[in-house]
């Protein structure tokens, strides 16, 4: 079985959000306190993390929730102990960020 090392966590660098365009303002809606309690919620960050599995291997790519770009991070082994250290290395490169 081959044996695969995980990139350092500092060597992951979050992205940077891309630049928008201004949109212009709409209409003033009438809102409810039900949209009120949505809007006012703060979303975390978002980390999606793809897992494309072999037999012997798995190859993971990430897609920060702020962009479009889909990032190779690298293959690991196929065990479970190496999904649950690629996810703890995840979590400390992007503190404060959901992994899905």
């Amino acid at each position: 079985m081959k044996t695969y090392i995980l990139r350092d966590p500092k060597t992951v660098e979050r992205q940077k959000p891309a630049a928008r365009l201004p949109q212009p303002n709409p209409a003033p809606a009438v809102v409810t306190t039900t949209a009120l309690a949505v809007a006012d919620r703060l979303v975390p960050p978002v980390l999606f993390i793809g897992l494309d599995v072999h037999k012997d291997s798995i190859a993971v790519s990430l897609a920060p929730s702020d962009s479009t770009e889909v990032r190779r991070y690298g293959v690991l082994g196929g065990t479970h102990d190496d999904v649950l250290q690629l996810a703890k290395k995840l979590q400390a490169a992007h503190p404060g960020t959901e992994l899905r």
